[in-house]
């Protein structure tokens, strides 16, 4: 009917018992489907904001999204064959092969997000989130490791402008999860109330108040924690 398909042939001889050629067995695949999936997927990963790649098992990028110009300066067919390690700074080299370890260690489908410190073409130190997991590439089979990359440098820096204010006030600045349980709590801590840091860090606040206001802590938490406009509570106590 004139419709356009994509095709992959195999072809076999087959053999008299001298050996003469007698015919050739033809098998037909059709891999229209795959071929236009790989399409979209290109055609997404080429408008997407963060950087998309594959790469071979020993690094090196097949294939890289145009969006690594903003983040690295480099258009994508200067870094095609080359890999991520070969813009890592010295001094991060060590850790940054440990990630690499961990992630050739990775299961099918498992993915592993790591923080990564990167030089761009024009010399700037960045930091970027990379998020990589394996799957069977759709032409070869082999696995390859795909890969979303971030520039998240000032993220970063606003963390550690954080965590310098954090750690030289006199104050105490203490972080929790959702479940009420300390994930930072600056040094203060002990100043003030005697903890070493160590021995706050996965403790909940309620766990070291005094007994006659840990009923009200917890109300406290409670509401914040339920999405209370503005979330701040401000209460005395012991």
């Amino acid at each position: 009917d004139g419709t356009l398909v994509w095709a992959n042939l195999s072809v076999r001889m087959v053999r008299h018992a001298d050996g003469r050629p007698k015919h050739f067995i033809s098998q037909i695949q059709d891999l229209t489907a795959r071929r236009n999936a790989e399409g979209l997927y290109r055609l997404m990963a080429s408008n997407a904001s963060d950087v998309v790649s594959l790469h071979d098992p020993d690094g090196r990028w097949l294939f890289v999204s145009p969006a690594v110009k903003a983040v690295l300066g480099y258009r994508a067919s200067e870094l095609v064959g080359r890999t991520p390690f070969d813009f890592i700074p010295e001094e991060a080299r060590e850790a940054v092969l440990a990630m690499r370890a961990e992630m050739a260690n990775l299961g099918q489908g498992a993915t592993s997000t790591n923080l990564i410190p990167m030089i761009r073409k024009d010399g700037r130190a960045i930091w970027v989130e990379v998020s990589s997991r394996l799957a069977p590439s759709e032409t070869t089979g082999r696995l390859v490791r795909v890969s979303v990359t971030r520039d998240v440098t000032d993220r970063v820096e606003s963390e550690r402008r954080y965590r310098l204010i954090a750690e030289n006030t006199t104050d105490a600045i203490v972080t929790t999860g959702m479940d009420g349980r300390t994930t930072y709590v600056s040094p203060s801590i002990e100043t003030i109330a005697g903890w070493p840091v160590a021995e706050v860090i996965g403790q909940r606040p309620i766990d070291y108040a005094h007994p006659d206001d840990a009923p009200g802590l917890a109300e406290a938490f409670a509401r914040v924690g339920g999405g209370a406009e503005g979330g701040g509570v401000r209460r005395g106590g012991g």
